[in-house]
């Protein structure tokens, strides 16, 4: 069944309502990892928290995708940087444990002198030698779990130039007219699509479930915290990114704010976002 203008407005509402909480729960990050960084259960509490939300948003989505499942790997409401991004309606879930081995090494060249005298502060540029092989090892079944995910998504591309729709558009007298046949075979294609959205979703879920698990709750912190300032660093820059090259496609991405959970255009949704760009660009939320 095609989605309606009105159902697409849900989906941007529930991005928007994704951005919202991972603001929010970066905030949370940020407080808990200054305030309180040698008391693992408020730190567990806080990452579990995080986990929470986000299969509560891959929930959201699979139900939302049962209407209109290629609207999620193409997402309108998102900048084109961020599609440009995009692996199967999100991140790879490979760039997790990218993230990690890049934080180790930042943070590492950072504090070298006082890491060579000793001192240690438990974050994630701390990883030991057993949790860096752990971490190796779910790299490695990572990629192999992409690696069948893309496949499959490159088969069901080339499915579209096999039959019965090479047939169809060929024997059509005009090109695009209605085709209950077609309509049928392009059901069934968005379904698949769907499932493998799910499993996507399901594999990056997973991922963050396991990392979390190697880490300790302080290098936890650590690693979702910096995940989300670059995932939201990354919208804001799309967003500018889009302005500096198309004025009107600017308007459209960057004219949209956020309240309880509604959609709002025009300055208030503009001043609105614009004030959370400056707070990303100062370090915080």
């Amino acid at each position: 069944m095609a989605a309606s203008s009105s159902d697409r407005s849900h989906y941007r509402c529930c991005f928007d309502t994704w951005l919202t909480v991972q603001r929010q729960d970066l905030e949370e990050l940020l407080h808990g990892a200054a305030s309180y960084p040698d008391d693992p259960k408020k730190l567990h509490a806080l990452v579990e928290k995080n986990v929470q939300h986000f299969e509560e948003y891959r929930e959201n989505r699979s139900m939302l995708a049962q209407q209109d499942a290629p609207a999620f790997l193409c997402l309108a409401w998102c900048n084109t940087l961020e599609n440009s991004l995009l692996w199967i309606g999100g991140c790879r879930p490979s760039l997790a444990i990218r993230l990690v081995y890049s934080l180790c090494g930042s943070e590492l060249d950072a504090r070298l002198d006082q890491y060579l005298s000793g001192e240690r502060k438990g974050t994630i540029s701390e990883v030991s030698g057993t949790q860096l092989n752990q971490i190796n090892s779910l790299h490695m079944k990572i990629l192999r779990e992409e690696e069948r995910l893309t496949s499959r998504m490159a088969s069901l591309q080339e499915d579209i130039v096999d039959e019965p729709l090479a047939s169809i558009a060929k024997e059509l007298s005009h090109v695009g007219e209605p085709s209950e046949t077609a309509d049928k075979v392009l059901e069934g294609h968005a379904l698949t699509l769907g499932r493998m959205l799910l499993e996507a979703d399901n594999l990056r879920l997973s991922t963050l479930k396991r990392l979390v698990e190697i880490l300790t709750t302080l290098q936890a912190v650590d690693l979702l915290a910096s995940s989300k300032k670059l995932h939201l660093s990354l919208h804001e820059w799309g967003k500018r990114w889009n302005r500096g090259r198309s004025p009107d496609q600017g308007e459209e991405r960057g004219g949209i704010g956020e309240v309880g959970g509604l959609l709002i255009k025009g300055e208030r949704g503009r001043a609105s976002e614009g004030g959370r760009g400056r707070s990303l660009e100062r370090g915080g939320i």
